[in-house]
């Protein structure tokens, strides 16, 4: 049987010239591209688009889709996505717009820079987009006519967890790290700072270059040499980038400070198969939420259903995007009811967006997709409880349960760990203090 990813390989045509080392940061050269979104439209189908920034994360909408399809597709017809590896915010532009250009309604896309830049396109043509790994707040903020909609928490929720992870720890003053380009970078960081220094820490040093800077980072390693600083917040986008900037600040004994990174705890191994001596860190710490709640049953199907089909369990921050292909195919199917059509517009699909993730309405998720269509098709409401997404506010923010792992690195076994999974309930955005036991 041939699995998804070899079928993708088939249909892309893709020749992409990286930089030295495979890194998928924005200095990356841009892809030639063979008219990918001809090769892979399907007449007559639903069709949608996923642009990720790597493989693995294509390979879970695909999976998705599959599921849907399996249950007798959409509307009637068939669930197809429209896949891209994008290595650049303009190379992602760039095929939002020919997907634009091509009448799609309905948009899976990754990074908070990536979104806001698509939104761009999606927005005046009045188009879905699923921000389904953006975490930034500024997403909040955009002109968007509520078209854009996150599946993982806002990176104020988790600047909360991670200042108290760091006042726990014993910090007291703290340099953050991060690159200022990066929406996501700059609002974890500022966002921190703010809430550390409300637990009585001080900010003692903000050390900023651009994504474009892989190594040479003598200035920045002597701004925390001469810092003082007790606790290191390091929020790099890249996990491979990171690894080099730990690899030239070997002179930092990063094992007696409060070592944390609110960006790549857990994500993989693009950190760890880059550090030169993954004793150099041992111990750094982190929150975020890169995967479901383990015993939900919902996470369980995803993960067998992903060892079935491609041998091993899905990576970081891959809950997000399962979640959102489920969603669009879900909603396109009401929106066709609601309508009488079998074509919705982005307008339509949007209007029943809430509807379907939402309360009220008979709780389905992954497990139940076949109920969840079924329910739909005879004039139903349902609830989708995704493995990780729940339930949407008035700006198309997480709210409710989310669930945060929080990990640290085992420098001797090189690999991280997970300690524990907290479960934050947010009933609004509002900044909160969180009680963890």
């Amino acid at each position: 049987m041939t699995k998804p990813s070899d079928i993708f390989s088939l249909l892309t045509l893709t020749v992409v010239i990286t930089s030295c080392g495979g890194t998928s940061n924005d200095d990356a050269s841009e892809p030639l591209v063979i008219d990918i979104v001809s090769q892979q439209f399907i007449e007559g189908a639903i069709n949608f688009g996923s642009i990720a920034n790597r493989q693995e994360r294509l390979d879970v909408c695909f999976l998705a889709v599959k599921q849907i399809n399996d249950v007798g597709g959409v509307l009637g017809k068939e669930l197809n996505s429209i896949g891209f590896v994008a290595n650049t915010t303009a190379q992602s532009s760039d095929f939002v717009q020919q997907l634009v250009d091509a009448d799609i309604q309905a948009f899976e896309i990754q990074f908070s820079s990536r979104a806001i830049a698509a939104a761009e396109f999606t927005v005046p043509a009045g188009r879905v987009l699923m921000a389904s790994t953006a975490q930034s707040t500024s997403l909040t903020d955009i002109v968007d006519n509520d078209l854009v909609y996150r599946f993982q928490p806002r990176t104020d929720t988790i600047s909360i967890a991670l200042a108290e992870l760091a006042i726990e720890k014993g910090g007291t003053k703290a340099a953050v790290i991060f690159n200022d380009d990066d929406p996501f970078g700059i609002s974890i960081s500022e966002e921190f700072a703010k809430v550390f220094a409300e637990l009585g820490g001080e900010i003692v040093a903000t050390v900023t270059f651009p994504l474009t800077k892989e190594n040479g980072f003598d200035h920045e390693i002597i701004i925390l040499e001469n810092s003082g600083a007790d606790v290191i917040v390091n929020n790099m986008l890249e996990p491979s980038l990171a690894a080099n900037f730990y690899n030239e600040a070997r002179s930092l004994d990063f094992t007696q400070l409060v070592n944390l990174t609110g960006s790549f705890s857990g994500v993989g191994t693009f950190l760890l198969d880059n550090l030169i001596n993954p004793l150099d860190i041992d111990g750094l710490s982190g929150v975020q939420s890169p995967r479901g709640l383990q015993t939900d049953e919902n996470v369980q199907f995803f993960q067998n259903t992903h060892v079935e089909q491609y041998g091993f369990l899905p990576g970081a921050f891959t809950y997000g995007v399962y979640d959102a292909c489920h969603i669009i195919g879900l909603a396109n199917e009401r929106a066709g009811r609601e309508n009488s059509t079998d074509s919705p517009t982005g307008l339509m699909i949007r209007d029943s967006l809430r509807a379907v993730m939402n309360p009220p309405g008979e709780v389905v998720g992954a497990t139940t997709l076949s109920r969840a269509f079924e329910v739909l098709r005879n004039g139903g409401e349902i609830d989708f409880n995704g493995t990780y997404a729940r339930q949407w506010d008035v700006n198309g923010d997480l709210i409710g349960d989310m669930t945060f792992d929080v990990s640290f690195l085992d420098g001797f076994n090189v690999e991280w760990v997970t300690t524990e999974q907290i479960i934050i309930n947010l009933e609004s955005n509002e900044p909160v203090f969180f009680d963890r036991e």
